[in-house]
């Protein structure tokens, strides 16, 4: 197991001790960008692999994510990590050889640049095996403020949201 201090020096960030934190003890800054990161990575499980790189690889390059980097884990199982903008992304086959299964009630947002971002995002899932979900792309307005979005389930059945808000 990797302790906090060797991940956050291969991730490019630096583990910190703030006691204006919001009562955590510890967070991660991004190093390039110095701003507070709450996630070191999102996860999320694959029932054919190779599927799910064809997926991401289109729709999280719309956002500027590279190639992923492919990581076989000591227990055979295949992990892919997309690095983008100090944020990780990452499929993997379940350690336990059990299917993967999304999470009930679970969503994963992506932040957007733009409108046609968003919709780009949406349509490329589309296009590579994924399901547009809930209503259509576009403008929605709330409690929480003016923003373009659009959902979708990747092939596995993991719920995404593409996402802008409007300035």
């Amino acid at each position: 197991m990797v302790d906090s201090a060797t991940l956050a020096h291969r991730l490019n960030i630096k583990l910190v001790e703030n006691e204006y934190l919001f009562g955590w003890e510890k967070a991660f800054v991004d190093v390039n960008l110095r701003r507070f990161v709450m996630f070191n990575h999102i996860m999320v499980g694959s029932n054919d692999i190779e599927r799910s790189k064809r997926f991401y690889d289109a729709v999280l390059g719309l956002l500027g994510a590279g190639e992923p980097l492919r990581n076989v884990a000591a227990t055979g199982h295949v992990r892919l990590f997309y690095r983008h903008d100090g944020s990780t992304f990452c499929i993997s086959q379940p350690i336990n050889g059990e299917p993967a299964t999304c999470a009930n009630g679970g969503t994963i947002a992506f932040k957007c640049d733009s409108e046609e971002q968003v919709k780009a995002f949406h349509d490329t899932a589309v296009e590579f095996g994924g399901t547009s979900i809930e209503d259509a792309p576009g403008l929605r307005k709330s409690s929480l403020g003016a923003m373009h979005l659009a959902y979708v389930r990747d092939p596995d059945g993991n719920k995404l949201c593409a996402i802008s808000r409007v300035k």
